[in-house]
């Protein structure tokens, strides 16, 4: 543990001897752990180190290379980020070994006390090394969450085919979207990675939602194979429109939506996509 006891210290400017000692980001925690810039006044900081020797604050940049905060680190990787009724977040990563060279950078500070927020992959780490072609599951380890979880994704074309297993469920998240767990039979996870490298779909489709039946919210899955203006809406049993999912010029991939049902009756709903090349409806039950 480190800090600052009168000024904030750029993260840059932090430097060690012997050089080289941190192998971590620096993390704070507000929440949950959250990688440094700045070293601020009052504030304490974990970093790992893989020596014995000294860490020096000072007023100007180091020229030692030093491990760059998280967040400026993660270009080219995919993410799955977490975020509880409270507002607290934590976001873990998934990349191939040209995205993601430097993966000890991400292994996470200690476990807090119980009580406190935490979301970590059970690897102590906040990121996970895929290998093309092989099967892997990656378990996450979390505590103290309190429900509806918020979850967002993005996953580059390097990644497809992952499946996120939260309690007795499993959904499919595939390029950007966003999924709420209103609740969960457990606070297990794991990410399920089939191996299969990402391509470009070839055709257009949508694909049945899941969970079917759902109560109160539930995944749709559409492909793209070419660039174009694409809406899917949501109709009920006498074809009033009640929702509009997408509605935007869409680039080739394949990717969810979540349709939340919360202030709708028990019933059966339709949901609808529509391009200029491709048209298709699916019918899906709210049971409440």
């Amino acid at each position: 543990l480190i800090g600052s006891i009168t000024n904030p210290i750029p993260i840059a400017a932090v430097t060690t001897i012997p050089p080289g000692s941190v192998t971590s980001a620096y993390y704070r925690y507000d929440g949950s752990y959250v990688s440094a810039d700045t070293i601020q006044p009052g504030l304490g900081y974990w970093a790992k180190l893989n020596a014995f020797g000294s860490i020096i604050f000072s007023s100007n940049p180091g020229t030692q290379h030093l491990p760059r905060g998280i967040a400026r680190d993660r270009s080219g990787l995919s993410y799955l980020t977490f975020m509880d009724a409270d507002g607290r977040h934590q976001t873990l990563y998934l990349g191939g070994q040209s995205t993601l060279p430097s993966i000890e950078l991400y292994e996470a500070p200690p476990v807090p006390p119980l009580g406190a927020f935490d979301i970590r992959f059970s690897t102590q780490r906040y990121a996970e090394r895929i290998q093309s072609g092989q099967k892997q599951d990656f378990e996450i380890s979390s505590q103290s969450l309190r429900f509806p979880l918020v979850l967002q994704w993005h996953f580059t074309s390097e990644i497809s085919g992952v499946e996120l297993e939260a309690g007795s469920k499993r959904f499919r998240l595939a390029g950007d979207g966003t999924l709420t767990l209103s609740q969960a039979s457990s606070s297990r996870f794991v990410l399920h990675y089939d191996g299969i490298e990402s391509h470009i779909p070839t055709e257009f489709s949508l694909d049945q939602n899941y969970p079917n039946p759902f109560n109160p919210a539930t995944l749709i899955t559409y492909s793209v194979p070419v660039t174009q203006h694409v809406k899917i809406v949501v109709f009920d049993i006498l074809g009033r429109e009640i929702s509009t999912l997408v509605d935007n010029i869409e680039s080739p991939g394949t990717r969810s939506v979540e349709f939340d049902a919360t202030s709708l009756p028990s019933g059966l709903y339709f949901y609808r996509i529509v391009s200029a090349q491709y048209s298709a409806t699916r019918a899906m039950i709210l049971g409440k």
